[in-house]
């Protein structure tokens, strides 16, 4: 191989590894430049996957308090409804004293005369017996049931919001935040891999810078030989021997030249197969950006539909907790009746007995006024004897008169019932007055 034709070559060398140098600095500048654009993308993603975070706890914040409020409202219905039928077993165990029955059956027939005599036994089958049958059961059931139908709506939002809002809210922010991990540690590598490739390239401009020189020294070697026989032509069987000893030398540069490319090839491939892993990298990054933003422009008809949500929750609360607290009042009342019943027993024995000790007491005063009414009779009586019939009647016409009787009168009868169940067989209401009248005898 002649020197022009190795002069060829190692040309050829260089003028292709300089072109793959060049395109690795290309690349490089390219993935570096890039990385810079990935910091800012990641940076925003992850303002973005922090206000994700940051809804689903407002959704939760939010939805705390209708769950404490169901919970509380649960625990409420178990507690009242199992005390309401508890009140409701004393109250169906507790008659009605017959002495009421009686004196209420008397003043119903009283006023009722009119009516038939169907209308009458209606009546008889209908009059309670026990305190239980005071209770409005139709109304209590209709309250417990909008109280029940309340909660279930109020349950059944709260499920709609779980599985509407706040459970997908919690899967998109675990779904995005490992998806953002797995990009911030792609980037971290990706980082750290530009000074390898910085390396290469360095290692790149080396081999290359050896193929320049093989080309250089192939050159110097073939401007000496062309110099030398232009002036010692007698010396060319001399030269011819020169030549031949450099022949080996310059084929050990060729290949050396030719190594060198190849290392240039290869780092290259390297450097582009970088390349292409950061661009599917870079190209994650974006894609998952435009999600993320897509997802905000949904976000805000989600959180519209949330407030709605906790809005309808609000009025199924509102109304669950009216209901629960006239309930809750029942429950008192009924308790309050039963006990209210046993105080009206000792009230009317109290009664019945205040009514006893006024009528012995009314009853003495009348027979001390007959007592006195009969004295002065007595006394006029001897008067008449032995003065006022030798006095005209002229003189004094009401001489001969009575004297003014006085008597105690009952203005209302007592029909107070006796308790039968009572100690002291006490009564009622009595509402008994008494006055006293004035009559001349």
């Amino acid at each position: 191989m002649n020197l022009k034709k190795s002069i060829e070559i190692c040309q050829t060398y260089c003028t292709q590894s300089d072109v793959i140098v060049k395109q690795s600095k290309q690349h490089f500048d390219k993935i570096n430049a890039s990385i810079s654009k990935l910091q800012l993308i990641l940076k925003e993603i992850e303002k973005q996957i922090n206000i994700i975070k940051e809804s689903s706890k407002r959704f939760n914040d939010q939805l705390q308090p209708y769950l404490y409020q169901i919970h509380s409202f649960t625990l409420d219905k178990n507690r009242i409804f199992t005390s309401i039928e508890f009140k409701f077993d004393i109250l169906k165990n507790k008659y009605i004293d017959k002495s009421f029955l009686s004196t209420n059956n008397n003043n119903n027939n009283n006023n009722n005369n009119n009516i038939d005599s169907s209308n009458n036994t209606l009546f008889k089958e209908s009059t309670p017996k026990t305190l239980y049958d005071f209770i409005d059961v139709e109304t209590l059931d209709s309250i417990k049931s909008q109280f029940i139908s309340e909660l279930s709506m109020l349950n059944n939002k709260k499920d709609q919001c779980d599985s509407d809002h706040l459970a997908s809210i919690k899967n998109i922010e675990e779904l995005y935040s490992n998806q953002f991990m797995d990009l911030v540690m792609k980037f971290q590598e990706k980082r750290t891999k530009l000074k390898p490739m910085q390396d290469l390239i360095q290692k790149e401009r080396e081999e290359l810078k050896q193929i320049q020189n093989y080309q250089l020294s192939i050159t110097s070697l073939y401007d000496l030989e062309v110099f030398n026989q232009q002036q010692y032509p007698s010396q060319q069987q001399q030269q011819q021997v020169y030549s031949v000893d450099q022949q080996h030398r310059i084929q050990q540069q060729i290949t050396m030249g030719y190594e060198s490319m190849q290392k240039i090839i290869r780092f290259n491939k390297e450097i582009l197969e970088e390349f292409k892993s950061h661009s599917i990298v870079y190209e994650e990054c974006l894609g998952f950006w435009s999600k993320l933003n897509d997802f905000f422009i949904q976000f805000k008809d989600i959180w519209e539909q949330f407030e709605r949500q906790i809005s309808t929750m609000d009025q199924h609360c509102t109304a669950a907790g009216y209901f629960i607290s006239e309930l809750i009042s029942l429950d008192k009342w009924y308790d309050l009746f039963s006990t209210s019943y046993d105080q009206l027993l000792e009230e009317s024995t109290r009664r019945h007995k205040e009514f006893n000790r006024q009528k012995t007491i009314a009853e003495s005063y009348e027979n001390d006024l007959h007592t006195m009414y009969n004295n002065e009779i007595q006394q006029r009586n001897r008067f008449y004897e032995s003065y006022g019939k030798y006095l005209p009647i002229s003189l004094f016409s009401v001489i001969s008169n009575p004297p003014v009787q006085f008597q105690l009168k009952q203005f209302i009868s007592n029909n107070s019932p006796t308790v039968s169940n009572s100690t002291t067989g006490g009564g009622g209401d009595d509402n008994t007055n008494i006055s006293i009248n004035s009559s001349p005898k």
